[in-house]
């Protein structure tokens, strides 16, 4: 049964920054976006945490100065990928900032093998404090039933290096394989499923039906580990605070650098139990 095609947008643009501007916020200076040419000057350390410096100004974004020894842009949440088409897939990062006045250019290159030899494609974006600094590209033009491979760069800083996957461009050719998982709930114990699917190389994409995370407060529901914040989520930041423990899970993150994930919305990712009467709480 073929999924009903997705409505495509394309990346989103922040109105007044050009491109000149753009590939200064990467600390790229003259190198050509969208080639192979200029790629190792961009690569900056290749650590999962990054090690750059930062521009604190409240103009151009991140990286139009690297020489004032600010803490350096960091991607700390790792990268992710997620609901394939033959053609497209959507990429997610979010970039740690020292200055959440700012915003950050980020590029995101597309390669075909994991030495990230044979360069696909960049996408540009730009993002700021209003998106908790998160970026997430919709990336077209892909080849159908390919693995590929991608990291974000920002600021002379590069993410960790992601794998994701396209779907086939007609599932009646063979059969299609998932890994099929649920109800995380960090209160209840470790993602140790999460690092074993990571270790298989025969999957096409992971489906999470539902409870990504769970709102609850510290000993509210399970005690073996502590939440982010400490008491039930509520408010808006407290859904990035938790939504960024959790992605910092080490078995979490390897299965998102490893897949890409369709993702289905259940009631523990805003509240228990909710209905059209309201909800448990």
């Amino acid at each position: 049964m073929s999924a009903p095609k997705r409505k495509r947008t394309r990346a989103i643009r922040r109105s007044g920054v050009n491109r000149r501007l753009f590939l200064k916020g990467l600390g790229l200076g003259g190198a050509t976006l969208g080639s192979g040419l200029g790629l190792s000057a961009c690569s900056g350390s290749g650590n999962s945490d990054g090690s750059s410096t930062a521009n604190t100004g409240t103009g151009a974004p991140v990286g139009a100065n690297q020489s004032n020894g600010v803490q350096p842009v960091r991607f700390l949440h790792g990268v992710a990928s997620g609901d394939p088409t033959a053609s497209a897939v959507i990429f997610w990062t979010r970039v740690t900032v020292p200055n959440t006045e700012q915003r950050v250019a980020v590029r995101l290159d597309v390669f075909e093998d994991d030495a990230l030899q044979t360069f696909v494609k960049s996408e540009e974006f730009v993002t700021d404090a209003s998106r908790d600094f998160t970026v997430k590209i919709d990336c077209g033009g892909l080849q159908a039933d390919r693995f590929y491979f991608y990291r974000f760069l920002s600021n002379g800083v590069s993410s960790e290096v992601g794998r994701t996957k396209t779907a086939p461009a007609d599932t009646s050719t063979r059969a299609l394989n998932f890994g099929l998982v649920s109800c995380s709930s960090l209160g209840h114990g470790y993602f140790n499923a999460y690092g074993q699917l990571a270790k298989r190389d025969d999957l096409d994409a992971i489906v999470h039906l539902g409870d990504y995370i769970y709102e609850y407060g510290n000993g509210e529901y399970g005690g073996i580990g502590p939440y982010q914040p400490s008491h039930e989520i509520l408010a808006l930041s407290d859904y990035r605070t938790r939504h960024a423990q959790y992605k910092q899970d080490a078995d979490l993150r390897q299965l998102h650098l490893r897949y890409p994930f369709i993702t289905i919305w259940d009631d523990h990712e805003s509240a228990d139990n909710s209905y059209h009467d309201g909800a448990a709480n």
